[in-house]
């Protein structure tokens, strides 16, 4: 599912004009001073290393969006704690756990449904201070909270995704409106850097 949604997720953002390649956590930039993305989607395992490099490509000027499984573990299988590793308390981001609905979860744009992601959220906390706000137009319709949240830090962002993106997109096909919604945004917001 990680490959293989990861592949689909650089297609879409080659359609919407984001210059994009695959690449292992340890070759991503570590300087964002010119900008950039970095989309993170079911990458369940990082090093404390990787995950400081990741905030340090944020904190010179980067974007970094991440989905609600990545940063679980480590590459030993042992759980972070708190979640996502190594920069859950510096974002002010941490997980309690992972919520499990084998029907997926509808999500709605301004109120109309655009399609479904596969099985998990997270159950995530929100330090008051840190300065997240959500996305408020997409939303869940089971219980309408927000599916996207976005805060600044340093001189970049950071946007976490409340879902499986990359995994929907391979397995749910009514994945891919919300999926070009997001990515149609993030790179709307690369081009006003």
């Amino acid at each position: 599912d990680g490959a293989r949604g990861a592949a689909l997720l650089n297609a879409l953002l080659l359609e919407e004009g984001i210059s994009s390649s695959i690449q292992q956590l340890d070759y991503l930039p570590a300087d964002g001073s010119k900008g950039g993305l970095i989309l993170l989607s079911h990458v369940v395992a990082w090093e404390e290393t990787q995950g400081r490099r990741l905030l340090n490509f944020v904190q010179s000027g980067g974007t970094l969006a991440f989905d609600a499984t990545c940063g679980r573990k480590t590459p030993d299988a042992k759980p972070h704690r708190p979640w996502p590793g190594s920069i859950a308390r510096e974002l002010g981001l941490e997980a309690s756990g992972l919520e499990s609905n084998p029907e997926g979860y509808e999500v709605s744009i301004l109120g109309t449904s655009v399609g479904k992601w596969l099985l998990t959220r997270m159950t995530p906390g929100f330090a008051p201070d840190a300065g997240w706000r959500p996305w408020e137009e997409l939303r869940f319709i089971d219980d309408s909270s927000p599916c996207v949240w976005e805060r600044s830090y340093g001189k970049g962002r950071v946007v976490f995704i409340n879902g499986l993106l990359g995994p929907s997109l391979v397995h749910e096909p009514k994945s891919y409106p919300i999926a070009r919604y997001l990515l149609h945004r993030l790179g709307a917001k690369l081009a006003d850097e």
